[in-house]
C-alpha cells in the first residue's frame, strides 16, 4: 500500500461531513500539510499537490466552509480517543499547556495581542493557543482541544463571552471525564501556572487523577499547621534516585498535606543529581511511590514536542488568515493530519517491539520522527525505505500491518 493510501483511508474516516468536491478539498489541504515545501500556506499547499483545484476555491473551503465544520470537531475527538484508547496499558493522559504563535502583520488579523513567548524569551505580538492532548504515555499522542485564547479587552471590543485560559484547561478535564476507558484510569498532566484550586477540584470531582508541580511558596495544611513547601523539606529527605530521560533524580518519599479548598493530596520534592535547586510535585494518587511520580510527570514533556512538530512540520503556524474562524478551522485540519501521522509513528516504532534489541528499538524511536515521516511522504519513499540502524532491510507498510 502507497503512503498516500494509508492517509486516504485513514481521512475517510471523514467522509460522511462533506460533499464529494468538499472531501476533494479536505483530502488536499491534509495531505498538503504533509508535503509542501516551505510554509503550508493555501497558496503552497495548492500548488504542491496534484488535485487542480483552482486556489480561491480552495481558500473558501477553509475561510468560508460550507461543510459541518462542529460535526468533524467531534468525529475527530472521537478518532483521536478511540486511537489512543486501543494502545494504552494502565493510563491514559491528559496534557494541557499553552503556546504562542507569533504573527507578522498584527493589524489585519483578528485576535491578536501582545504575549510572553516562552520559547524565544521576549514578548511577541501574536495568537496565544490554550492546547491539550491525549497520549497513551509511550510515544502515541494527538491533540485533543485546541482553543485561541483572546483577552478580556478583545472579547469586549468583538462582543464575545470572556474565557479564561484556567477555564478552558477546566472544561477540557470535564470533557476528558466523560470518556469511557474501561478500566484504564485517567491521568491529567500540567504545570505550575495551572496548579490552581479550580483545576485541581475539577479532577477530583471528575474522578481525573492529576500530577502536577508547585511553587516552593505553596502553603499546606499539616497537622493543623500552615506550612509552605521549603519549610516542609526537613520532613522529605531524599530516599531514592531514578532515572528520567536519560539524567539521574534524587527523590523523596510522599508524604501527604491538605490543599485548602480541594483536599488531601502527597507532596514530593526532587532534585537533579549533582544539583542545588529543588523541585516539588503533588499528586491525588495515594498509590505511588516518588520515582513513580517523576516517571508519569515527564510524559508532560510529549505536549512540547507535539508543539514543535505542528508548528514545523504541519504548518500549524503557517497561517496567512484574518479571521479567527478561519484560523481555527485551520487549526482542526492541523490537528487531523498530526493525529493521523503519530498513529503511522506508532505502529512503525511497535511494529520493532521485541524484534530488536533495547538500544536498537530507543535509536528507532528517535529516528522515526514526525518530520522525517513528512520528508518521506513527500518523497513517496516509505515503503522503499531500508533502516541502516537495525542492519536488515524492513518494509514498513508490511510490518507495521498499516
Amino acid at each position: 500500500m502507497r503512503p498516500v493510501k494509508i492517509i486516504d483511508r485513514e481521512l475517510k474516516e471523514f467522509s460522511g461531513f462533506f460533499s464529494k468536491p468538499q472531501f476533494s478539498h479536505f483530502r488536499e489541504y491534509v495531505i498538503g500539510l504533509y508535503t509542501s515545501y516551505g510554509r503550508k500556506t493555501v497558496a503552497n499547499i495548492n500548488e504542491n499537490t496534484d488535485n487542480g483545484t483552482d486556489q480561491s476555491q480552495l481558500n473558501r473551503f477553509l475561510t468560508n466552509p460550507k461543510w459541518n465544520v462542529k460535526g468533524v470537531q467531534e468525529k475527530y475527538e472521537e478518532y483521536a480517543i478511540v486511537n489512543v484508547l486501543k494502545n494504552s496499558n494502565k493510563y491514559v493522559f491528559l496534557i494541557f499547556d499553552d503556546t504562542v504563535k507569533p504573527v507578522s502583520v498584527k493589524n489585519k488579523i483578528e485576535g491578536v495581542a501582545k504575549y510572553f513567548d516562552h520559547a524565544e524569551k521576549h514578548y511577541v505580538w501574536g495568537h496565544k493557543f490554550f492546547t491539550s492532548a491525549i497520549t497513551n504515555g509511550n510515544g502515541l499522542i494527538v491533540p485533543f482541544v485546541i482553543e485561541i485564547y483572546r483577552k478580556r479587552i478583545d472579547s469586549k471590543m468583538h462582543g464575545i463571552k470572556y474565557r479564561k485560559i484556567t477555564n478552558m484547561a477546566k472544561e477540557t478535564v470535564e470533557k476528558f471525564a466523560l470518556v469511557d476507558t474501561g478500566s484504564k484510569e485517567k491521568v491529567a498532566l500540567f504545570d505550575i501556572f495551572y496548579a490552581c484550586q479550580k483545576i485541581l477540584k475539577t479532577c477530583i470531582k471528575s474522578a481525573v487523577h492529576f500530577v502536577t508541580k508547585v511553587k516552593s511558596n505553596k502553603k499546606f495544611i499539616v497537622n493543623d499547621k500552615i506550612l509552605n513547601v521549603k519549610e516542609l523539606s526537613r520532613f522529605m529527605p531524599f530516599v531514592g534516585e531514578t532515572i528520567i530521560k536519560d539524567s539521574r533524580y534524587e527523590y523523596s518519599k510522599p508524604i501527604s498535606v491538605e490543599w485548602n479548598g480541594v483536599g488531601t493530596v502527597f507532596l514530593i520534592r526532587s532534585r537533579l543529581k549533582g544539583h542545588r535547586e529543588v523541585q516539588y510535585f503533588i499528586t491525588d494518587i495515594a498509590s505511588l511511590n516518588g520515582a513513580e511520580i517523576l516517571e508519569l510527570y515527564s510524559k508532560r514533556w510529549e505536549i512540547e514536542s507535539m508543539h514543535r512538530n505542528l508548528k514545523q512540520s504541519i504548518g500549524f503556524g503557517d497561517y496567512m488568515i484574518r479571521k479567527i474562524e478561519a484560523i481555527k478551522t485551520h487549526v482542526l485540519l492541523s490537528s487531523i493530519a498530526y493525529a493521523i501521522l503519530s498513529k503511522v509513528r506508532f505502529a512503525i516504532i511497535h511494529s520493532f517491539l521485541g524484534k530488536v534489541c533495547e538500544e536498537v528499538y530507543r535509536k528507532i524511536k528517535r529516528y522515526f520522527t514526525i518530520s522525517k515521516l513528512c520528508k518521506l511522504l513527500r518523497k513517496g519513499l516509505w515503503a522503499k525505505v531500508a533502516i541502516n540502524i537495525t542492519g536488515v532491510k524492513f518494509n514498513i507498510l508490511k510490518n507495521a500491518k498499516l
